[in-house]
């Protein structure tokens, strides 16, 4: 469920970024309002070269680390983000796309959020109880 709802996250993203592509072909004449259009989808990119840059020099933690996977994704999110931009056409389908996303980004981390819960709740907090149940006569004396 943790898979679905980065799917979601990455869905959702893409198409504000084509909402925002639509706005820029409607107003495609005014060239500073156009660029700041693209002022998201650089912030993104800027947020995963620092996240990269920070995981490599040390700053995320201790020298042995994760792989930066979801560094990558978020610079390559907002890579795909200033494409989608640049080259979205006048479609109505993002908007619409855009809700149900979110929607379904909503339930299914809700979903994730709650199988944690449930699993913290039931197995980790649980006690174990170990007996010893050997008889007394078959034990040696010391």
């Amino acid at each position: 469920m943790r898979g679905a709802a980065l799917n979601g996250i990455i869905l959702s993203a893409l198409c504000l970024f084509g909402a925002f592509g639509n706005i820029r072909a409607r107003f495609s004449g005014r060239h500073r309002s156009c660029a700041l259009l693209f002022l998201p989808a650089v912030a993104v990119v800027l947020i995963g070269c620092y996240s990269l840059w920070s995981h490599w020099h040390g700053r995320a933690g201790t020298r042995i680390n994760h792989p930066p996977l979801a560094e990558f994704v978020v610079l390559l999110l907002g890579a795909a983000g200033l494409f989608v931009i640049a080259k979205a056409r006048r479609e109505k389908v993002y908007a619409p796309m855009f809700a149900v996303a979110v929607v379904l980004t909503v339930v299914s981390f809700g979903g994730w959020w709650w199988t944690e819960i449930m699993y913290d709740l039931q197995v980790i907090n649980s006690l174990p109880e170990l007996r010893d149940i050997a008889p007394q006569a078959t034990m040696l004396p010391p």
